[in-house]
């Protein structure tokens, strides 16, 4: 018995011998397809007009998935996000302080001040992508 994966991006069904088997890719558009859990015999009796509700189904099921995964980012992440461009607002004010005192340190201050800062972003970034990676 057969099972029904689905292509959310071109809209594709394919078949496998198991269910809940994961696919790495769709072959068209290589992008990781969803399992149905639907025979394929199943899939052969529905007419073209519940082939295409089916799929419009799929489709809302994994926008729903998406928004849901895009929404469950870290907190660390984001903490760190605002801490960052914190620091390289603050950094900024630090360095017009000081260039107005001497031009050559207020530029340097302000210079590895943004740099702390875009380093905090990047940690950030890597937070977030790796929550991303655990949710799928």
């Amino acid at each position: 018995m057969g099972y029904i994966y689905y292509c959310p991006r071109c809209r594709s069904t394919y078949s496998t011998e198991k269910d809940n088997q994961q696919y790495e890719q769709c072959p068209s558009c290589n992008i990781r397809i969803i399992p149905t859990h639907i025979t394929t015999d199943e899939w052969h009796t529905k007419t073209d007009e519940e082939k295409e509700a089916a799929k419009k189904q799929f489709d809302d099921q994994a926008k729903l998935s998406t928004s849901q995964t895009s929404s469950n980012s870290n907190s660390i992440g984001k903490a760190l996000r605002v801490v960052g461009i914190i620091y390289i607002a603050l950094s900024l004010i630090g360095a017009f302080i000081l260039i107005g005192e001497e031009i050559t340190i207020g530029l340097i201050a302000g210079v590895f001040g943004c740099l702390g800062g875009l380093l905090l972003l990047g940690f950030s970034e890597i937070i977030n992508l790796l929550q991303d990676i655990k949710n799928k």
